[in-house]
């Protein structure tokens, strides 16, 4: 919604300096990013089938990675300023093969820690803090 919301600030400000006209611009920008933020939230999923992390991402381009859990040799979590506020974060596996990581986009932190655990028994116990 970022770039949408700048579009329309833009179009407001031109609608007071030029022409009216620029407000439907603002009012359009809003509704097909609102659109698109939509789809980005039912194109996500994840789930850990077997020994197999999933994870589904992409609005206009839907991913699907697979990766077998026991090739993962190490996780992130990180979260851009935006995901901070609203209380999301992206887990990435890290890999020695392939493109070497599957990111599993937009997961509170909670359901974060707990697939990591989950899929790698053991391996991010040390690193909590309970």
């Amino acid at each position: 919604m970022v770039p949408a919301a700048v579009i329309a600030l833009a179009a407001v400000v031109m609608a007071y300096a030029v022409s009216w006209w620029f407000l439907s611009l603002a009012v359009a920008a809003l509704v097909v990013g609102a659109g698109l933020a939509h789809d980005r939230w039912q194109g996500l999923g994840h789930a850990l089938v077997d020994d197999h992390l999933v994870a589904r991402s992409g609005s206009l381009d839907r991913r699907r990675e697979a990766l077998r859990t026991p090739s993962v040799i190490g996780w992130n979590l990180r979260a851009t300023w935006f995901q901070r506020r609203v209380g999301l974060t992206d887990l990435v596996a890290t890999t020695a093969g392939g493109r070497q990581q599957v990111e599993v986009i937009d997961l509170d932190e909670v359901t974060a820690t707990a697939l990591a655990g989950a899929a790698t028994p053991g391996l991010l116990e040390p690193f909590l803090d309970r």
